[in-house]
């Protein structure tokens, strides 16, 4: 059995898994290993196979993942095996010490195999995967261009670099990747892999005429035959269930994406039971839904909404003149499958609401017969996995609550969680977006999104509502919309309290004990599209203009650490304060003289208008719906928008703002009165109240 004397691997996650939690756990098994290899065969396989399927999540996988890692240790040369165990990294969900981070250690386990094992697919896939998730597209791309800077020659390369194209979901380049394999290494193989691409997108049709080539070259009794079969039996339901409407046949299935034929399907089905809501003056039951709730933004004005719609019932007070005379649900996917993903729940259940997770909802309402979804059931394979667990686990729980509204938060419930609002029936469904539309950002985009929504918004009773008038004008663009369908609703927005608990006076204290000077500062999450390289590179030059000058950041990231690395490397440390993710923001705006923010995409970002409450100049990029919490040259600066914006543009703008002092007073004072007028919660709620019963 493993060497693990304290039971570190069977520990809950946090600072006591600090053994494993440093660094990748089959690496570190692997390091501790004297034992003579020996050779994995087919019962191993076997016995792995079943340890890995007999794990659940949490507690059960880390103790799984115990017993794989003595497999692991017996047999370091075999590729499964390590594969398998990285499986169960994820699953064991270890947090990183010190830190929320539920996402570190699988990073770097599956980055440690691919370290070992540079030209398996699987862990190639998986770190492009981790890095598209921690640090944007652009980091992931970048990662793959490094590592084919020519193309490829080789087919186990030329494999590799296809499937990379496909992880990060630039799909023309992967048609083309797997193309070249066909045609100078022609293989079963490569036909298969192409093939499994293709399904995986739900292209079943070209799928199946790749799998046919294939077998018209290579005869229909090698490996192409049997998944062949299992394609055209996915076209041949398909088919059959969309009838007249796509019409095709095995041979000749319906072109385009299943998930969007079984889509269009289900809602021609389900659109002439809708009928137009009649107008009313009275809220019922409200169920709001999200993916989680986060330390973000949109989870802040989410959890705000939730207790506003919450305490009018509970006072027995109107909002727009309607009555708010049903429940409020606040449901979300699950507040723990991201670090810090329960940030504000704990406020919610204070104001008296249930936080529940539809992740653990049963399927189909644990009564598959009897489900809304019976006529569909056979189909829902073929969408896209997040909109499966949505639909299945949520229309029922829908249907038999019946609320008088189901409020979407984001996309990404959207995508999820629209088709079930639909199938339950819910007569008025309203549909929040947040930021620029998924189109407009790559990383997030998946090809079902434009058909959902405008499958969506054809149907009686819901309604689009977007958070900026940038966000309202491209959405309306991208879905050939009215810009007049896309109802714009500010954010609601309080001041902060300036008071901070001991540890932030302690802080902020040690960092004032270094020297008095003007502060620049900044609240922001430590990713790419926020740019805090861009940022500290500029902090750089405005301190080498102006020594005095010091630097507060408050917030965390998958680009924290390498942030203070560049901090440093900058000759910044000592000057800059990495505060982290904090509870009292407010504390820290307080102890700023300007306030500076460099997204590349935003909705509309609350910090923005938290600063000007506190009397912050704001300097901020002219991105998504940032230009409108600010009257430019009047409480705030824009800067150009676009990716080429240079630190000393950012540079410039600062220093002009901090040697004029009449000017920041003036906008500071002019910042306080904007925010409050414009940004109200009272006024937030009314337009929300609108789109639940106009």
């Amino acid at each position: 059995m493993l060497n693990d004397p304290d039971g570190t691997l069977a520990q809950g996650p946090g600072p006591a898994a600090d053994p494993i939690g440093t660094r990748d756990p089959i690496g570190a098994i692997l390091a501790r290993t004297r034992l003579r290899p020996g050779p994995a065969d087919g019962l191993v396989l076997q016995r792995a196979a079943a340890i890995a399927a007999g794990a659940g999540r949490g507690p059960e996988a880390r103790i799984a993942l115990a017993a794989l890692l003595a497999l692991v240790r017996a047999h370091p040369a075999c590729e499964r095996l390590q594969v398998l165990a990285a499986r169960l990294v994820e699953a064991a969900e270890f947090v990183e010490p010190g830190t929320q981070d539920r996402e570190a250690v699988p990073a770097r386990a599956w980055a440690g195999v691919h370290a070992r094992f540079p030209e398996a697919v699987e862990p190639f896939r998986l770190v492009l995967r981790w890095t598209l998730r921690r640090q944007g597209r652009e980091a992931a791309t970048r990662m793959l261009r490094e590592r084919f800077p020519e193309g490829p020659a080789t087919p186990p390369a030329m494999l590799l670099q296809a499937w990379g194209f496909e992880e990060i979901r630039a799909h023309a380049e992967a048609d083309a990747a797997f193309e070249r394999l066909i045609a100078t290494h022609p293989r079963e193989s490569g036909y298969l892999q192409f093939a499994r691409a293709l399904s995986k997108r739900g292209e079943i049709g070209r799928a199946l005429r790749l799998l046919d080539a294939g077998i018209a070259r290579f005869g229909g009794d090698g490996r192409l035959a049997a998944p062949r079969a299992a394609v055209a039996a996915d076209c041949a339901r398909l088919a059959a269930f969309c009838g007249r409407r796509f019409p095709g046949s095995p041979a000749n299935p319906p072109g385009g994406r299943a998930a969007d034929a079984v889509l269009a399907e289900i809602f021609a089905r389900l659109a002439p039971a809708r009928r137009p809501p009649r107008p009313r003056r009275r809220v019922g039951r409200v169920m709001m839904i999200t993916g989680s709730l986060g330390a973000g933004g949109a989870e802040r004005q989410f959890a705000l909404t939730a207790r506003t719609l919450h305490a009018a019932r509970v006072r027995a007070t109107s909002i727009a003149g309607s009555a708010i005379a049903g429940p409020v649900d606040v449901v979300v996917r699950s507040t723990s499958a991201r670090p810090g993903g329960d940030f504000f729940a704990p406020g919610l259940r204070e104001a008296g609401l249930a936080v529940e997770e539809y992740a653990d909802f049963p399927l189909q309402g644990g009564d598959p017969a009897r489900s809304v979804l019976a006529p569909f059931a056979t189909m829902l394979d073929l969408l896209p996995a997040p909109m499966q667990e949505g639909t299945l686990r949520l229309a029922d729980a829908i249907r038999r609550r019946r609320p008088h509204v189901v409020h979407l938060w984001q996309d990404g419930s959207i995508l999820a969680c629209g088709l079930a609002a639909l199938a339950a029936g819910v007569p008025r469904i309203v549909l929040n977006v947040r930021s620029l539309p998924p189109v407009d950002r790559p990383e997030r985009d998946r090809p079902e999104y434009a058909g959902l929504y405008r499958a969506l918004l054809a149907a009686p009773g819901v309604r689009l509502t977007a958070n900026s008038h940038a966000a309202a004008r491209r959405y309306a663009a991208w879905l050939d919309l009215d810009p007049d369908r896309v109802a714009v609703i500010y954010n609601g927005v309080d001041a902060l309290a300036p008071e901070g608990g001991p540890a932030e006076a302690a802080l902020s204290a040690s960092f004032a004990a270094r020297g008095p000077g003007f502060t620049l500062g900044t609240v922001m999450r430590l990713d790419e599209n926020k740019r805090p390289f861009l940022w500290l590179e500029a902090a750089a030059r405005i301190r080498a203009r102006a020594p005095d000058t010091r630097f507060i950041l408050v917030g965390d990231g998958p680009l924290r650490e390498a942030c203070e690395a560049r901090a440093a490397r900058l000759g910044l440390a000592g000057h800059v304060l990495f505060v982290g993710r904090s509870a009292h923001v407010g504390h820290w705006l307080a102890r700023m003289d300007a306030f500076l923010l460099l997204s590349l995409v935003e909705g509309l970002p609350n910090v923005l208008v938290e600063a000007q409450h506190a009397g912050l100049p704001v300097v901020t990029t002219e991105a998504g719906g940032a230009a409108e919490t600010i009257v430019p040259g009047r409480t705030g600066l824009l800067l150009p928008p676009g990716p080429n914006l240079t630190p000393e543009t950012v540079a410039e703008t600062v220093l002009a703002l901090r040697a004029d002092a009449p000017r920041r007073a003036a906008m500071a004072a002019a910042a306080r009165t904007w925010a409050r007028e414009t940004f109200s919660v009272s006024a937030m709620m009314e337009r929300t109240i609108r789109s639940f019963v106009d």
